[in-house]
């Protein structure tokens, strides 16, 4: 599993450019300081109400009609480069955001609340592709890495369909298993479940719980 090919690469800028045209909305729309209002008061200020809990103008509406023109044109611009299971691991990612394949469109706007969950999404997509190689491969650090930033993408599929779990047990790589399983808690679902019997040896389930106990 060597996520280097170009259609990979296409994939990853998409997603970088789609972080980058996020950003730059948020940093737009951000409520700006007073003159008054100390740093301190400003930064508690927005991590205690929210970033975005204010009322939209009528240049901040432009703006989200804005970003999700510039979403569209970069989410074009990539798709004819990416092969069937980029394509296919792109629109999965954008349908939870009501993204319509065949217009090539969002059906819906976006709001100040969903703006930074959005950003930090994409960037957990982004992450996760090399996260799951490392997973695929052993490298336990970056999956621990990965993991601690983006822990909602724990038990989701990866590019290739599996989950880190899968990835991990399939070239049977005990540490990062028993690290998924005992540490992460990651979920044993059925797909899981049949290549960790397959794959590892000295592992064995306990319970309906689907807990691990690997053997030294």
């Amino acid at each position: 599993m060597a996520d280097d090919h170009s259609d990979v690469k296409h994939l990853k800028r998409c997603f970088q450019d789609m972080i980058s045209i996020t950003h730059q909305t948020i940093e737009q729309l951000r409520p700006k300081k007073s003159d008054s209002e100390s740093d301190t008061l400003y930064a508690n200020t927005v991590l205690n109400t929210g970033v975005f809990t204010f009322t939209l103008n009528k240049d901040d509406d432009e703006e989200m009609s804005l970003l999700r023109t510039n979403l569209e044109s970069a989410i074009n611009k990539h798709r004819p480069y990416l092969s069937k299971i980029c394509q296919r691991y792109l629109l999965e990612f954008l349908c939870q955001y009501h993204y319509n394949d065949q217009g090539k469109k969002f059906t819906d706007s976006f709001t100040m609340e969903s703006l930074y969950p959005f950003e930090c999404a994409v960037e957990g997509a982004l992450t996760s592709i090399d996260a799951f190689v490392a997973a695929w491969q052993g490298k336990l650090t970056p999956v621990k890495d990965f993991i601690k930033d983006y822990p909602t993408f724990k038990d989701k599929p990866g590019l290739h369909g599996t989950t880190l779990l899968y990835s991990a047990a399939k070239n049977n790589h005990l540490r990062i298993v028993k690290y998924l399983v005992e540490n992460a808690q990651c979920s044993v679902n059925a797909q899981n479940l049949q290549d960790l019997a397959k794959a590892l040896s000295g592992v064995t389930t306990a319970g309906a719980g689907g807990h691990y106990e690997v053997n030294p």
